[in-house]
């Protein structure tokens, strides 16, 4: 198994992406240990009081992305960061062998 911490979440989408194809080619789980950013995902006021996430898009490309999700989604954005990584058919919660 694999953890990735706050690290891969819906205002950082690529930071892992060369690290899941590999986990998957290796048939290991990934389990995403902090799905809303150590709280910074919870809320559009959270997210700009806390700053950028580590190794995440800069303050200014992520607010604006994040809001226009919200906008189309007519999701709050703690909703948008689990929807986002349970969408995702490289996260995982247990590693199932055929």
């Amino acid at each position: 198994m694999v953890e990735i911490a706050s690290h891969y979440n819906v205002a950082n989408p690529v930071a892992p992406l060369t690290l899941l194809p590999l986990v998957e080619e290796r048939g290991l789980a990934t389990v995403i240990a902090n799905p809303i950013g150590a709280g910074r995902l919870v809320s559009l006021e959270s997210f700009r009081a806390a700053g950028q996430l580590p190794g995440g898009l800069p303050l200014s490309e992520a607010e604006p992305l994040l809001e226009r999700l919200m906008a189309q989604t007519g999701r709050q954005l703690f909703e948008l960061a689990l929807l986002f990584l349970l969408d995702d058919p490289w996260v995982t919660c247990s590693n199932e062998t055929p």
